[in-house]
């Protein structure tokens, strides 16, 4: 069923997917009523894409190289790491100062795995 053997995973009448943003972006493909949560336009998905990568991997290895040490390791904050972390939500904060969401003028997926994975990180 997933190779990962990871949560979420998602099983569809037989069609079987991992990955939380490959999910989000599949149920809201195929049972939406309409497509502005992950937008059919190309462009427009582009950029829901460009913030979903930017979360997995820039933002959220910010994080971790933040975070994991001082749980898993009980070592001290590194100040670079703390400012790497600044550095990602500052650009978060400029997109927002340009739209009301991070993909443009409405809620999509690429708000919804922010905010999800991202609050839970922080806190």
């Amino acid at each position: 069923m997933n190779p990962a053997h990871t949560v979420p995973t998602l099983d569809d009448d037989g069609f079987y997917l991992w990955e939380s943003r490959a999910i989000m972006a599949y149920l809201v493909s195929r049972y939406a009523k309409d497509d502005q949560l992950y937008p059919k336009d190309v462009k427009q998905r582009a950029t829901v894409d460009t913030i979903l990568h930017f979360d997995n991997g820039s933002l959220w290895s910010s994080i971790t190289r933040y975070f994991l040490p001082q749980f898993f390791k009980k070592q001290c904050p590194v100040a670079e790491d703390a400012e790497a972390i600044k550095d990602k939500l500052t650009t978060l904060e400029r997109i927002l100062s340009d739209s009301p969401y991070l993909a443009g003028n409405h809620l999509t997926i690429a708000d919804i795995s922010v905010v999800t994975r991202d609050r839970k990180s922080v806190v």
